[in-house]
């Protein structure tokens, strides 16, 4: 478990601050400047570029289908995903992996 928390504490970084940025800037954007949200969209952060270039998206993947039936584990790794998503590489390559059809599995 404590591998997965530091994964989720990374792959969030920076996270809260570009919200925050989001927040503030609100309305007041110049033309043609790229808002906080989609430069993460776009560009991620330095960490989920990291995250990306990895392999622990596959592994992660692997480990929702060994552990399906231990719920903290899965909670963990999907926080890990719901953060992965906000960057268009990482939300791409797990639609590749369908990682959906895991999570709905788990409602079976």
């Amino acid at each position: 478990m404590a591998l997965l928390e530091f994964f989720h504490r990374f792959t969030s970084h920076q996270i809260s601050d570009i919200k925050k940025r989001e927040e503030q800037i609100g309305d007041k954007k110049s033309v043609g400047e790229m808002s906080p949200i989609i430069r993460l969209r776009m560009q991620g952060t330095k960490h989920l570029v990291a995250f990306d270039k990895s392999e622990i998206p596959e592994l992660l993947v692997f480990f929702t289908q060994i552990h399906n039936q231990n719920f903290d584990v899965l909670i963990y790794i999907f926080d890990i995903f719901e953060t992965c998503i906000l960057y268009k590489k990482l939300a791409f390559k797990l639609a590749n992996f369908n990682i959906l059809k895991d999570l709905v599995n788990l409602c079976d």
